[in-house]
């Protein structure tokens, strides 16, 4: 790529200098002309310098292998594209880690809330009870309880699809046997 860039330099610095001498410029013409060329020249080399190392960091870190130069500008969008796409995955991740975060915070203090709640229903039924329980205790019998209603929902929906019950009976019963849960 260096030799490409430094023959087409030096092919345009033959092509000037040939004008040059056909339209036959004095010699401050000239060191103007040769003045402007070397800064031209000098401009060339530090763009090839950093076109050098634009290459070998592609190469090397990104790539891995060698490439056409002429396929760069792609290659670049290529990169910027994924990195756009991947920032884009990032911000979405971290809102679903947010709200992930917010949601079981609300469920710790909810939790909380609950515990609180069984530990006054546990007090209450101690200080008013002459048998008191145990939260454990209260907790078993609660679901000693729901496996009686579940059990008699059971019953209630097998009335109700041997037709012994009318939709409106098994509508209230239902209700009856939901409320005490």
């Amino acid at each position: 790529m260096k030799k490409i860039i430094v023959n087409s330099v030096i092919v345009v610095l033959l092509v000037i200098q040939g004008s040059i001498h056909a339209n036959a410029q004095s010699k401050s013409e000239l060191e103007a002309t040769v003045a402007k060329q070397k800064t031209t020249l000098d401009s060339m080399s530090t763009r090839l310098a950093a076109l050098e190392t634009m290459y070998s960091v592609t190469k090397d870190s990104l790539l891995g292998k060698d490439f056409d130069p002429s396929k760069f500008a792609g290659i670049v969008d290529s990169i910027m594209s994924s990195a756009d796409s991947t920032t884009l995955s990032i911000s979405q991740y971290q809102a679903k880690q947010k709200a992930l975060t917010d949601t079981i915070a609300t469920l710790k203090a909810n939790n909380a809330a609950l515990d609180k709640t069984v530990d006054n229903a546990v007090q209450i039924i101690n200080m008013t009870s002459t048998n008191p329980m145990t939260r454990e205790e209260l907790e078993k019998g609660l679901d000693a309880t729901r496996q009686e209603l579940v059990e008699q929902l059971k019953q209630l929906k097998a009335l109700l699809d041997a037709e012994i019950l009318t939709q409106e009976e098994y509508d209230a019963k239902k209700a009856l046997i939901l409320s005490k849960w």
